[in-house]
């Protein structure tokens, strides 16, 4: 059992600070509560003063009724009122003051008095908060100690007690370990570790327990198990699901683990990569993969965005990486659509519910939307045309506009929670920010950013592992939970957030007229402020028709060209030679629109458009109504204000 000196001598250092009710309470938590009380009705209220008084107990002498309770507790009284003070507080008073006056001593002489390094004999009151012993604001007392800082110092200095091959590590501190790691990587989490002794577990149990907590990421695998074990941890089944793809380095590389290889892009079957289709023990075979097979040039993954009835989850994006395999990007909307189909149906049998998915504007993936959609044409090709946006984004809202729509349908049907109308987090973005994440994961001594598909899918477990770590901490309801950096606007937005979405008023066909009738209103509002409707009549434009036409025309003479033209023939006919360029999704585009553009890639077409402008130089390029013959081919030729011009 600990003496009164090893309890005091880690916080000895401080002790002189303590004054008033702080000091008091000391005294009482350490020596006794009726010695604290001695000190206190005294007024005795720090080491200064108690210091200087000979006798503590004098004033028991008194016979004052104000302290006849007091008296009673800590000294034996006779029948004729003569007292004897209890032995057991007298020897803890004078022992306080003993070492007060040795520590004051040791202070002025410099001698070397045991400091806080014996802490580790004088610590055993784990369990308390360490707030106490570290005389950290008393205010704080109970923000304190919930906090994680309490559990952090408590597990170094419970390390402290033991050899350094036997540290033990709270699950907590597991947790912030794994975060840390893999935010600041390897270096950065060495340095730290060697130099906190017992804080932070070594790599090699850091990586035990990264295993306990996920599971790696094969090629082509669907991870549909371990999402509902995910889902299930965060409380929700309602699902967005979205999809994307980024470039990588095209290399052939050789999976240990699972004994295949992996860059080559793989067969489909029904819109699905085979698994582990490239396993050989002939080298033969491997050279024949090398000649039939393309080389990945693209990542495709697979993301789903979890929807939660806490205010929380309403700014943050917590998405958990389901699939992702290298391609070439030979794929049809047809292919996609059945990959879609069959992951729809592998969440519903698991009792998962997707709302939508979401992609970019890759024309395949477009077509195979509308498809789903079943959007008729209420347009000809040729009234697109004319208006004055790209196809893409005619296309985009279009398919927006009627998903959007079912959604509020189903929402005020009963049939989708109200939660389910969080359409912030119904894009493309989580797959962005996971690439984003992924080319992060570099060390502070690489200066490659860029990754192969090996490398992407070992990026894939530490990003899982640490989405997984913000998620459940930020919908847990332990007292002490690890804080996790979170943007100002989301900050912002969360503050603003209505606490309980789940007791919100449902959505009515009313409710939707009403909200369509006030954008109008303010919109027709901000014309008339600005003259515009006055404009529009005045010109015999106030029809939309009119009005598409005429900026449609006015854009065109301004020179500018719609490189997005989505033709769902050709794009079909010419996806599987076209789509393998990863930086090139504008090749869908139809033979009429390219020959309408062709302008601006040949220079020897003789249709050459001609620039109406006012501008005599041009930021960025060099211009020239002169230039050699022999080089003329060299540039390209246009008309600005009717003079040939070489750029």
């Amino acid at each position: 059992m600990a003496t009164l000196e090893e309890e005091l001598l880690p916080i000895l250092d401080n002790v002189s600070s303590y004054s008033g009710d702080a000091f008091y309470k000391l005294v009482k938590d350490y020596v006794g509560i009726v010695v604290g009380e001695i000190l206190e009705i005294q007024c005795i209220k720090n080491i200064r003063i108690l210091l200087r008084i000979p006798d503590v107990f004098s004033f028991f002498q008194m016979n004052s009724k104000d302290i006849i309770s007091l008296k009673q507790r800590a000294c034996i009284i006779d029948d004729d009122m003569s007292y004897v003070i209890r032995a057991g507080i007298r020897s803890n008073i004078e022992q306080f003051i003993e070492l007060l006056k040795q520590f004051h001593e040791s202070k002025s002489n410099n001698s070397n008095f045991p400091s806080q390094t014996t802490t580790s004999t004088a610590i055993k009151q784990s369990g308390q908060c360490i707030c106490h012993k570290l005389n950290m604001n008393q205010e704080n007392e109970g923000f304190q100690s919930k906090s994680f800082i309490n559990i952090f110092i408590r597990n170094i200095l419970n390390n402290m007690e033991r050899p350094s091959n036997n540290y033990h590590f709270d699950p907590m501190v597991s947790k912030f370990a794994s975060a840390l790691s893999i935010l600041s990587g390897h270096n950065a989490y060495e340095f730290i570790r060697l130099n906190l002794p017992g804080a932070l577990p070594s790599v090699t149990i850091l990586r035990n327990y990264n295993q306990t907590i996920s599971l790696p990421l094969h090629e082509c695998e669907c991870r549909f198990d371990s999402l509902k074990s995910y889902l299930d941890s965060i409380d929700s089944n309602y699902v967005f699901v979205s999809e994307d793809c980024t470039s990588v380095i095209s290399s052939i590389s050789y999976d240990s683990v699972n004994d295949c290889f992996i860059g080559f892009s793989s067969r489909l079957s029904n819109g699905l990569r085979s698994i582990n289709q490239f396993r050989t023990n002939s080298y033969s075979e491997l050279e024949q993969w090398f000649e039939d097979f393309d080389k990945s040039k693209l990542i495709n993954a697979h993301l789903v965005e979890p929807l939660l009835t806490k205010t929380s989850s309403l700014v943050h994006s917590r998405p958990y990486i389901v699939s992702a395999y290298g391609t070439n990007n030979k794929v049809n909307s047809i292919e996609i659509f059945r990959k879609w189909i069959h992951m729809y149906n592998a969440c519903k049998s698991k009792k998962i519910n997707v709302v939508g998915f979401s992609s970019d504007c890759d024309p395949r993936y477009l077509k195979a939307m509308r498809s789903s959609l079943r959007i008729e044409q209420n347009l000809s090709q040729v009234e697109k045309d004319n208006c004055f946006i790209t196809k893409a984004a005619w296309i985009s809202s279009e398919i927006n506009i009627h998903c959007l729509t079912s959604i509020i349908i189903l929402v005020s049907s009963g049939y989708l929670p109200a939660y389910a109308l969080n359409v912030h987090l119904f894009s493309s973005q989580p797959c962005e920010a996971t690439f984003r994440s992924a080319r992060s994961l570099s060390g502070t001594f690489s200066s490659i950013t860029n990754f192969s598909v090996f490398e992407f899918m070992n990026k894939i477990e530490k990003i899982s592992i640490l989405n997984k770590i913000k998620s459940t901490e930020e919908s847990s309801n332990a007292t002490c939970s690890i804080k996790f950096p979170v943007h100002h606007k989301n900050r912002r937005n969360e503050s603003l957030t209505p606490t309980n979405n789940q007791n919100s008023p449902p959505i009515t066909t009313a409710d939707i007229e009403k909200r369509i009738l006030k954008a109008y209103k303010k919109a027709e509002s901000i014309m008339n402020e600005l003259k515009l409707t006055e404009t529009l009549k005045r010109n015999e434009l106030n029809d939309i028709k009119k009005l598409s036409s005429f900026i449609f025309q006015e854009l065109s003479e301004r020179l500018i060209v719609d490189y997005s033209f989505v033709n769902d023939d050709d794009v079909e006919q010419n996806s599987d030679d076209e789509a393998s360029d990863a930086n090139d999704n504008t090749s869908e585009c139809s033979d009429a629109d390219y020959e309408s553009n062709e302008m601006f890639f040949d220079n020897d077409n003789q249709n050459i458009h001609n620039v109406i402008t006012s501008k005599e130089t041009f930021q960025g390029m060099k211009i020239y109504e002169h230039v050699d013959p022999s080089k003329m081919h060299n540039y390209f030729t246009t008309l600005i204000n009717n003079k040939k011009i070489y750029s």
